[in-house]
């Protein structure tokens, strides 16, 4: 079954020495967490989720204690790569005035849970494509 939700572009951590930020996610919020992942969670834990982006293999995180707390998202190198190149992410790491918001679908008919980010962004309620 597929369920969709609002992922939001979201910065970890605090600026570094050499001017760049921490690492870059995607956040669904708690509401979202609660209904859609909770369900899942006993097979989250044990066997973590595949994270699928346009234009990036599928990759697999280990969901983090963190995400059943307060941080109902998933950081990595690879989501940060691909916001820059879909132009939704500053030069050096810096923070956006206004974070990117995606789609997202979770997809549990697999092996493994799958988090599909759609290339579509939500932009004031529109969708609209991300480069």
């Amino acid at each position: 079954m597929e369920l969709s939700f609002t992922l939001t572009g979201k910065l970890r951590g605090t600026k570094r020495p050499d001017g760049s930020y921490g690492c870059f996610g995607l956040y669904m919020g708690t509401r979202d967490r609660k209904r859609h992942f909770c369900p899942l969670k006993a097979r989250l834990d044990s066997d973590g989720i595949d994270i699928e982006l346009p234009g990036v293999h599928l990759f697999h995180k280990k969901v983090p204690e963190a995400f059943w707390g307060d941080c109902p998202g998933f950081t990595d190198h690879r989501i940060g790569d691909w916001m820059r190149r879909c132009g939704d992410r500053a030069e050096h790491g810096r923070p956006w005035p206004e974070p990117p918001k995606y789609i997202g679908e979770l997809d549990d008919s697999g092996e493994r849970v799958t988090l599909r980010v759609r290339a579509e962004r939500v932009n004031e309620g529109h969708l609209s494509v991300s480069r």
